[in-house]
């Protein structure tokens, strides 16, 4: 924690620094997070391509976390100091850009965990398919020969 406040004295945040770092360490454990859970919810559904981003766990939490703390920037530089300076605007747009790169991080790390199992999921969704179309491959060719059989012989 001392290192995370150094990193707030340089950035020229004198006041209340441990409010600051506990908004921002559960912000970017709740990035984090929904990076983790909506992976592990793609790798145990039938899905093989991850749905679509605006549909993702990761990006709600994304968002949510994203609008919590820019209020908290507010509050904080509104009623609790009342005053802000450049590098306290650098500080929070490097923190607001830090939150999507933390969701693909705990994604990444979860598809890394459990690749044998994604894995064996793409194996079986491809020996299904290769079953389906051997199926109708083998009742296409019955059904022809069957209709080969009953027409009458042209003369």
């Amino acid at each position: 924690m001392q290192s995370f406040i150094d990193i707030l004295v340089a950035f020229g945040f004198r006041e209340l620094q441990e409010w600051i770092v506990a908004i921002c360490s559960f912000m970017f454990m709740l990035s984090l997070l929904g990076g983790m859970i909506s992976a592990l919810f793609v790798i145990n559904s039938k899905l093989l391509k991850p749905p679509k981003l605006t549909t993702r766990i990761s990006f709600r939490m994304f968002i949510l976390s994203e609008i919590i703390l820019i209020f908290a920037a507010g509050y904080y530089h509104t009623f609790m100091v009342g005053h802000i300076s450049g590098a306290h605007v650098v500080y929070w747009i490097a923190a607001v850009m830090m939150m999507p790169l933390l969701s693909v991080i705990g994604a990444q790390v979860m598809y890394i965990i459990f690749s044998g199992k994604m894995k064996a999921k793409k194996k079986a969704a491809r020996d299904k398919a290769r079953k389906i179309r051997n199926n109708r491959t083998t009742t296409m060719e019955d059904g022809h020969s069957k209709i080969a059989k009953t027409r009458p012989k042209k003369k």
